[in-house]
């Protein structure tokens, strides 16, 4: 990854939801308070102009993205896969190339299963040349010693693994920026 890549920027950045589901999140460590977080996260991303897109893991078995980070998202559309790797399924690779058009390669991942969904969409973009961001406290395992080793495995294979609140403070950058203090009651909720 390029030193100067080595933190987000809005304009080069695409966040990607994946597997925000209801029946997938009830069963996770930390399901509580995994979508409320990351439905701020979303808020701050997209005062910032950089696009979401909501991945779902066989909607019709499933179900949708929960709601709460459904609203936050807007107007994404959801795209559907039934592989594990997002990457492994035309639709929704196609949808992020859509949204990074024009951006730059930050690619910012987060959802279930960390080591299962999350870990193959990420090595996968990795291997397509995007620069790979992985919010670790927005991504969660039914067992928590699977989050810690596709945590590891990230790190090792060249992945920024960071948090959410991280993230979200780089790509707003400065308290200069006219959209800090819009952006500050999702902050403090990450």
């Amino acid at each position: 990854m390029a030193s100067s890549m080595l933190t987000l920027h809005p304009e080069a950045s695409t966040v990607v939801s994946i597997d925000c589901q209801p029946k997938i999140l009830s069963i996770v460590a930390d399901s509580d308070t995994l979508a409320p977080r990351a439905a701020s996260f979303v808020r701050v991303a997209r005062l910032l102009d950089v696009p979401v897109v909501r991945v779902e893991q066989n909607p019709s078995r499933l179900g949708p993205t929960v709601p709460e980070l459904t609203e936050a998202m807007g107007d994404a559309e959801p795209v559907a896969k039934m592989t594990f790797s997002l990457f492994r399924t035309p639709e929704a690779e196609k949808a992020v190339k859509a949204a990074a058009t024009g951006r730059g390669k930050q690619l910012v991942l987060f959802g279930v299963e960390a080591h299962v969904c999350v870990l193959q969409s990420a090595l996968d973009a990795l291997a397509l040349g995007y620069d790979v961001f992985v919010l670790a406290d927005l991504c969660s395992s039914v067992n928590t010693a699977d989050w810690d080793f596709a945590m590891r495995r990230m790190c090792q294979a060249g992945i920024v693994v960071t948090t959410a609140q991280a993230a979200a403070f780089e790509l707003v950058g400065s308290a200069d920026n006219p959209h800090f203090r819009e952006a500050q009651p999702f902050l403090k909720q990450l």
